[in-house]
């Protein structure tokens, strides 16, 4: 009985029609079915915006400054104060950029700046949770298209549809989305 009445509700839900393109009259391309887009309803998640996405950028960075600038003085600390930061502080800030991002986001769905602005990182297949694997990948892709001249890499989400990805994401095929409440 009860899953005769889920079946009926997921029936009458309704489905996000095909969107045109303003620069076309064809329909742009269906997002998956474990998100819902426009209009975002209770429950279903949709792809992170600007605003969000950028305040999280902005919190993660202070907090590897913070930790950057801990694993040099730490370095200072133990080596003596001769060299500044020595071997320490470079094996700490190695790990530091291996394992904040991709532990952070296989482990909780993202970064703490993600965490504080309700967002996550899932996959774009069917809105899993990250491997750490994939995490790495996504994150080794992130520094790498760095180099995009113009911040190509982390302005890309803004025309991409329908899951507004950035060039890293594409890559790594993840998504960001914000936390259902």
């Amino acid at each position: 009985m009860r899953f005769e009445r889920m079946c009926r509700m997921d029936e009458q839900m309704p489905r996000s029609p095909e969107l045109k393109t303003a620069a076309s009259s064809g329909t742009r391309k269906p997002h998956p079915q474990w998100m819902r887009i426009y209009p975002p309803e209770p429950g279903w998640e949709t792809p992170a915006d600007f605003p969000e996405r950028f305040g999280a950028l902005l919190i993660d960075v202070v907090v590897i400054v913070a930790l950057l600038f801990g694993a040099v003085e730490l370095g200072i600390l133990v080596s003596g104060g001769e060299e500044p930061g020595g071997v320490v502080s470079g094996v700490l800030v190695s790990a530091i950029f291996l394992c904040y991002s991709p532990l952070a986001t296989a482990r909780w769905g993202g970064t703490l700046g993600k965490r504080v602005c309700r967002l996550r990182v899932a996959r774009a297949r069917d809105g899993d949770p990250l491997s750490y694997g994939r995490a790495l990948g996504r994150h080794v892709a992130h520094w790498v298209l760095q180099v995009l001249p113009f911040g190509l890499n982390h302005l890309w989400f803004l025309w991409d549809e329908p899951l507004q990805q950035c060039l890293h994401d594409k890559v790594a095929g993840t998504v960001v989305v914000r936390r259902q409440r």
